[in-house]
């Protein structure tokens, strides 16, 4: 099977489809009472969650990686026998 990406729209909704099947199973299947008003602020919390972390991954994604030296070249040391340090004679 060939792989695909992602869809997170496709996966939330699923994920919402489940907790209510299984709410109602649970509530009907058993003496269990829900409170379903506790589920909308998790729910709330989950998506954010999920949407701020797929923006900080496509963000990170969409930058360049760096090829540039770890720290500025201020010229200083680069000149040929300078490895022990600066002559002062």
């Amino acid at each position: 099977m060939r792989r695909h990406e992602l869809d997170p729209v496709s996966l939330f909704s699923g994920l919402v489809f489940l907790l209510i099947a299984g709410g109602y199973a649970l509530t009907h299947a058993t003496d269990t009472r829900l409170n379903w008003l506790v589920a909308v602020p998790v729910v709330l919390l989950v998506a954010g969650s999920a949407i701020t972390l797929l923006a900080v991954r496509r963000i990170a994604a969409a930058r360049p990686q760096s090829t540039a030296p770890a720290g500025p070249d201020t010229g200083v040391g680069n000149e040929p026998g300078a490895a022990d340090g600066p002559d002062f004679s």
